[in-house]
């Protein structure tokens, strides 16, 4: 899994480019169209005790209500590599830990 962490002041556009990206990958533009499975995680919704499984799982609910926490960790196990992974706010994750 690679992951891509999106810093910066708040207002810059973070949060629309780690969506605009993910449509772009939905889109199969070069070069993310080499990833099978891209995931946007919203930091500020991550709780200490989560697992990625579980964090990817909560926060694709209402896509698919289908998936298992199995799925999500065959999907994992099987394409590892293939997966991109954008975490959005950072800052709020930091700040919502130090409470």
């Amino acid at each position: 899994m690679l992951f891509i962490f999106f810093l910066g002041p708040g207002g810059i556009g973070k949060t629309f480019w780690t969506k605009k990206l993910c449509s772009d990958w939905s889109g199969n533009v070069v070069p993310l169209n080499k990833f099978k499975f891209v995931f946007r995680i919203v930091l500020s919704q991550v709780r200490d005790d989560s697992s990625i499984e579980h964090i990817i799982l909560k926060q694709t609910k209402g896509f698919s209500d289908e998936f298992t926490i199995t799925d999500i960790t065959r999907v994992l196990k099987k394409y590892g590599k293939q997966i991109l992974i954008f975490a959005d706010g950072l800052d709020e994750y930091k700040e919502g830990k130090n409470q």
